[in-house]
């Protein structure tokens, strides 16, 4: 051992050994954990010790504490964490004005330094997706350090890179203690599978509601009276038609009748009466047949008028027929009565 490392490791063994002059106004409990961590040490448990040393700088910061601090774990061979405290430490005595401290912790500071492991995390510019987040363990990498040899403490690290919509990547190296540069790649994460979209359910098929069927609605009752007072007038008047015709052929006959007896069968009368007779007769034989044939048509009218006044539109009713027969015309009524 060289006399200047001798003389610094016995510098360093009297701050970090000696008592530390510690102000009234420092809590109850950083100093317990400090003392905590001074008889953990002691006894070689640096698990305990090490963070009882950091508990404390985190309630009351202090020189002292942060060279305990480093002293620790350079002993549990956690050579970024001590060259860290060491650095804290020189910062702390400097701002209480104690020169030997802060001197004391840089030298240590700078012997740590190469026998360093570092790790670099790479992030290549086709990588950084956004909102990015790459951690180590469970620190935050900012991107300002991607790419930078940082230094880390030797053993097991892991390493996880995420991003919104994208699949989460990790990896777990082993790293030395001392003396080791690492370079990890974080590549391109791969993007999440996107959902199938939702397949499009057909409603089904509208069931047609039948309107519903307006009631039928009756045609208005009638009794057919009008009708029937119509039917018995026409009656009426075929029935007086048909007896006048009957009364003038009759007449037309017995005047006939006369004149054959008078004019016998000659066509020519010597007796002027028993000519106009036979004309008289022939006059009357017209209108005889003039009666028959309207009260024939009146009768029949009527009949017609009468029945179907008894009978609901679209039911069966009556027709009027007129069949020639050998002795003339005939009207005949048939249907449904």
């Amino acid at each position: 051992m060289t006399p200047l490392r001798f003389a610094a490791g016995t510098c360093l063994s009297v701050l970090v050994l000696a008592p530390a002059a510690r102000a009234d106004t420092k809590s109850a409990r950083a100093e317990e954990l400090f003392e905590e961590g001074r008889r953990a040490m002691a006894t070689g448990d640096f698990a305990t010790a090490c963070p009882k040393f950091a508990e404390s700088l985190a309630i009351e910061p202090a020189a002292g504490t942060a060279l305990n601090e480093a002293v620790c774990y350079e002993k549990a061979e956690k050579l970024a964490s001590a060259w860290a405290a060491f650095r804290s430490a020189e910062g702390f005595a400097q701002a209480a004005n104690e020169p030997a401290r802060a001197r004391a912790a840089g030298k240590n500071a700078t012997r740590l330094e190469s026998k360093l492991s570092h790790l670099t995390l790479s992030v290549a510019a086709s990588a950084q997706v956004p909102g990015l987040e790459v951690r180590c363990d469970d620190d935050v990498v900012r991107a300002p350090e991607w790419g930078a040899a940082v230094p880390r403490d030797g053993g097991g690290h892991d390493i996880q890179a995420t991003a919104p919509g994208r699949k989460t990547w990790r990896t777990h190296v082993e790293l030395k203690a001392s003396g080791q540069n690492l370079t990890v790649e974080v590549p391109l994460l791969e993007a999440e599978p996107q959902p199938a979209p939702p397949v499009a359910i057909a409603p089904p098929p509208a069931t047609a509601v039948p309107s519903p069927t307006p009631p039928e609605v009756p045609p208005p009752s009638s009794d057919g009276k009008t009708q029937k007072i119509v039917a018995y007038s026409v009656g009426a008047f075929g029935i007086v038609a048909v007896g006048f015709g009957a009364f003038a052929g009759l007449h037309a006959k017995s005047v006939y009748d006369q004149a054959l007896r008078e004019c016998g069968n000659s066509t020519v009368c010597a007796s002027s009466d028993a000519h106009s007779e036979r004309g008289s007769a022939g006059t009357w034989a017209t209108a005889s047949t003039i009666g028959f044939v309207a009260g024939g048509a009146a009768l029949a009218t009527g009949v017609i008028l009468y029945f179907t006044a008894h009978h609901a539109p679209g039911s069966a009713g009556s027709a009027l027929a007129i069949a020639p027969t050998p002795d003339g015309a005939r009207v005949s009524l048939g249907g449904a009565f």
